[in-house]
């Protein structure tokens, strides 16, 4: 929704801080107080958008990258910015053809690293069938950060269904395509030096060919990357896009065990941690088996759990909830600010 463009001398000299780095809510604040109004956004709140070209329906999606350490273990921002927007775009129903890359590098970025990133980079993209088409490259004096890469993406969509979380409905089960918080867990030990980095590694991969498969062979309703806000915001996304409640089951949710003991250590709740391989999707109950039988197939998504339900909410407000292992049923609140060190 469009909202009321602020005067500047209503903005006064507030600064943008540092909130939006690591709240969902504070972001969102952000976006629907200031950057779409200013800019004339619809918002959509989708991982892509569906747009008309020449009478032929594509698929658009851009995002903006940077991490510390630049690699880590089980990828790099090079193959992090390809990943992220061929999840987005597998999201939204279809697959990823043609990248643009933005550079910015900071002037002491060490060229041997850029070098492995950028292949890194071009070696996901061709992996993934897509090509980098065009790009910029501007360098910065400061020393941080290293690298930021803005990519854009252009796919073709795999059908005529756009996997909305709004199309998500009481009685739809509720699923995850493999354990959570790997990626964060990883990078967060590489940075640090903690140690874990040497039983974990991250999550990172581009998951269009078992996301093309189970959609043409399953009627799934709706899919999202669980990207910033975890497996929380999404759900939160989820229960504001239909008004209903959803609930799962916390002895459901697939997450690794060293990836759990770290996370008890840094007193971090993996519910809420960046993923960059695991989407959250939804299901009729009737098509649920075959949906986790297909995932099951791809290396990517064999660790697919059904973790929950969608309800409807009796007072028709957003809801979500988590039954817990010894069976109690307890709100989970909406992760205004994350409260974890910012990832990217």
């Amino acid at each position: 929704m469009k909202g009321a463009i602020p005067d500047e001398d209503q903005r006064g000299q507030d600064p943008v801080g540092e909130a939006p780095g690591d709240g969902l809510g504070a972001m969102a604040d952000l976006l629907r107080d200031t950057v779409f109004p200013a800019l004339g956004v619809v918002e959509e709140a989708e991982d892509g958008v569906h747009v008309e070209l020449s009478g032929s329906r594509q698929v658009l999606t851009t995002d903006v990258f940077t991490v510390d350490p630049l690699e880590f273990p089980g990828g790099d921002i090079g193959r992090l910015a390809v990943c992220g927007v061929i999840n987005d775009l597998a999201a939204s129903g279809a697959r990823a053809r043609f990248l643009t890359v933005g550079l910015l590098l900071s002037a002491s970025l060490d060229r041997r690293v850029l070098l492995r990133v950028l292949r890194s980079l071009g070696a996901e993209a061709d992996r993934a069938g897509c090509r980098v088409v065009c790009g910029d490259t501007k360098i910065h004096q400061g020393a941080e950060p290293q690298m930021i890469i803005t990519v854009t993406a252009l796919g073709e969509p795999f059908g005529e269904h756009t996997y909305a979380l709004a199309a998500s409905r009481p009685g739809d089960l509720i699923g995850v395509t493999g354990p959570l918080a790997g990626h964060s867990i990883a990078v967060l030990s590489a940075r640090e030096g903690l140690g874990f980095e040497h039983v974990t590694a991250s999550d990172v991969a581009p998951l269009v060919n078992p996301v093309e498969a189970v959609v043409r062979r399953v009627p799934l309703r709706s899919l999202r990357d669980l990207t910033r806000g975890g497996l929380v915001g999404a759900l939160w996304d989820g229960a504001f896009a239909t008004r209903c409640h959803w609930q799962f089951e916390e002895a459901s949710v697939p997450v690794d065990r060293p990836v759990r003991a770290a996370s008890e250590l840094l007193g971090m709740d993996p519910l809420l941690l960046t993923n960059e391989g695991v989407m959250l999707f939804t299901v009729d109950a009737a098509h649920a088996d075959d949906a986790v039988a297909v995932l099951a197939e791809f290396p990517e998504t064999s660790g697919t759990r059904i973790i929950g339900e969608i309800h409807a909410s009796t007072s028709e407000e957003a809801e979500v909830t988590m039954v817990t292992a010894d069976g109690r049923v307890r709100a989970v609140p909406y992760p205004y600010a994350l409260g974890v060190p910012r990832l990217c």
